[in-house]
């Protein structure tokens, strides 16, 4: 697996490029590495590119291996983050919607796949421009 990240303050984000066998010992060394990072701010999103990545080596069991790994860790987010995984392999589609699905569980972080990163990216930012709006007041 040959990975690295990089983080955009600017834009909240940290991004991780993934390439190669995929494994959850090479992700949670990955992830280690962002979180202990002098410049990783617990305020973050995740970016998560895959490209010419292999899940050969990833079944479900793996991926609650990972998650264990990561609440054990304290790699997962300390707060509902959203993450976006862009990958445009359609038989990794399967399994990321398993990752999607249990993450939001044992993770507790809202993620969504995209076929492209200028989709993944648009979808962060428009969390981020999300206006509050003030809660009605229906006792008037």
């Amino acid at each position: 697996m040959q990975a690295y990240y990089k983080f955009e303050p600017d834009h909240r984000l940290c991004v991780y490029r993934i390439s190669g066998a995929i494994t959850a010992t090479g992700l949670l060394t990955l992830f280690r590495s962002a979180r202990t990072d002098a410049g990783w701010r617990d305020n973050y999103r995740f970016l998560t590119i895959l490209e010419n990545a292999s899940l050969a080596h990833m079944d479900t069991h793996a991926i609650n291996e990972l998650m264990s790994g990561m609440r054990t860790e304290d790699l997962a987010p300390r707060e509902r983050q959203q993450a976006a995984i862009v990958s445009n392999d359609e038989l990794s589609k399967g399994l990321l919607a398993f990752w999607v699905a249990a993450s939001a569980r044992q993770l507790g972080t809202q993620e969504k796949v995209f076929a492209t990163e200028s989709d993944a990216r648009a979808w962060l930012a428009a969390e981020v421009e999300a206006i509050a709006l003030p809660a009605a007041d229906f006792n008037d």
